[in-house]
């Protein structure tokens, strides 16, 4: 009884430690605080495409109703009628060519038209800097997500535009008489960098489309190594099972040949 009574004794004061030990990883672990890779990852796995374009459609709403409403509030009503109705129209198709900018590229192409006829009708009052935004979306939209022709029609507006751009500077620019160096240096950044910055939404969208590709293609490319590997897998399971067999077989071949012998 003595010994039995040492034993349960000895056995619970095993166990106190263990308790302890188990209490106190559990305090520590409600007390741990969840680290920035793990909120990283979670957040990457819970922004899906297809989440992420649920989300994206909406917010290209409002961004295309704002800018209808920017246009539409800075416009100069008092010029007359037809200057309403241009307006009128050109904001609510550039607002529905920013929307669709994404989703339907060709139909956002539409917009152009419509920021064109703003520009023309703004320009001898004043340039907005809305209607220039909305156009930088859409070129940008059909660089981005648009099909070979949407491209083409971006990338060839981008240019005329650009090139309108450098013909206007050197025109304006004339000859140097009484002024500084630094008005010179100015003025051929300016003829460099002016239609650069026009060409940079095509160009911002092309690089969108080429990591879109390359993402696609990492995809396929782990999918396909994937199933390369399961195939393998299978083929090596296979090759041992008939391994296997023919091991059996030339065992239960032998066994069954000095029986027989015996016999």
């Amino acid at each position: 009884m003595v010994a039995t009574g040492c034993s349960a004794s000895a056995f619970r004061m095993k166990l106190l430690p263990r308790r302890g030990e188990r209490r106190a990883f559990r305090a520590t672990a409600g007390r741990a605080g969840p680290s920035v890779t793990n909120m990283f990852d979670s957040l990457i796995t819970w922004f899906t495409p297809e989440r992420r374009a649920r989300i994206a459609f909406p917010l290209e709403i409002a961004l295309g109703a704002w800018l209808t409403l920017a246009v539409l509030l800075n416009a100069q009503w008092s010029v007359g009628q037809v200057y309403a109705v241009v307006t009128t129209l050109s904001a609510f198709g550039l607002g529905a060519g920013v929307t669709l900018h994404r989703v339907r590229p060709s139909l956002a192409l539409l917009g152009l038209p419509a920021a064109a006829a703003s520009l023309l009708i703004n320009y001898a009052i004043t340039i907005p800097a809305f209607v220039l935004w909305g156009v930088a979306i859409i070129v940008f939209g059909a660089s981005a997500y648009g099909s070979r022709s949407a491209r083409l029609i971006a990338l060839t507006l981008s240019v005329v535009t650009g090139a309108g751009v450098l013909m206007t500077i050197a025109v304006s620019s004339g000859t140097y008489y009484g002024v500084t160096i630094g008005y010179i240096v100015s003025q051929w950044l300016g003829f460099f960098v002016w239609p650069l910055l026009v060409l940079l939404p095509w160009l911002l969208g092309e690089l969108v489309r080429s990591i879109r590709h390359r993402r696609a293609l990492s995809t396929h490319v782990a999918t396909v190594s994937t199933q390369r590997d399961a195939a393998l897998t299978r083929a090596d399971l296979e090759a041992e099972r008939t391994r296997v067999a023919r091991d059996v077989h030339d065992v239960v071949a032998h066994s069954l040949t000095v029986v027989i012998a015996q016999a």
